[in-house]
């Protein structure tokens, strides 16, 4: 979205899933979240612009939230 608030794009779009806690790299090129569906939690990682998703790893037990660190 515009710094405005303008044209905002929803990034996630999964019916039934929670997509939660996520985070800009410091680069501002991707986007770290965790996923849970049914008592499983993963993380995922994204460009910022929503395109190439990819699983990075399962969380096991109660999620806390999710950074990137320098």
């Amino acid at each position: 979205m515009n710094a405005d608030g303008s044209e905002q794009t929803n990034l996630t779009n999964n019916p039934g899933v929670l997509d939660i806690w996520p985070s800009l790299s410091p680069d501002g090129q991707y986007v770290i979240y965790l996923t849970g569906n049914n008592n499983q939690w993963d993380s995922w990682i994204m460009k910022a612009d929503g395109s190439d998703k990819r699983k990075l790893t399962n969380v096991i037990g109660i999620p806390s939230t999710i950074a990137w660190k320098p």
